[in-house]
C-alpha cells in the first residue's frame, strides 16, 4: 500500500460540474496548499488522501483534506 495525495479541480462549462485534470502532491500539506492556489481558477477544487494497493489499484481509507468552492465529493457516494 502507498499513500497518495490527489488534487482534483472541477469546471462548470454549463450547469453540471465536471472533473478536470488531477494533480498529485507530495504530502497532505502540499495538497492542501495546491488546492488553495488553484481555487481561483476553477469552480471548485478538492484535495484527497488515499491508500492505494499498487498491485490491484484498489483504493481505501480515502478522506477529503481540503475543499474550495463547488466539488463532486466522491467519498459521499461511496
Amino acid at each position: 500500500m502507498i499513500t497518495k495525495f490527489i488534487v482534483m479541480p472541477f469546471r462548470r462549462p454549463r450547469k453540471a460540474l465536471i472533473a478536470a485534470e488531477t494533480r498529485e502532491a507530495r504530502n497532505a500539506a502540499a495538497a492542501e496548499r495546491l488546492a488553495g492556489n488553484m481555487s481561483d481558477r476553477f469552480a471548485g477544487v478538492a484535495a484527497y488522501q488515499m491508500d492505494i494497493d499498487e498491485n490491484t489499484g484498489e483504493m481505501s481509507n480515502a478522506r477529503l483534506l481540503a475543499r474550495h468552492g463547488d466539488i463532486i465529493d466522491f467519498l459521499e457516494d461511496a
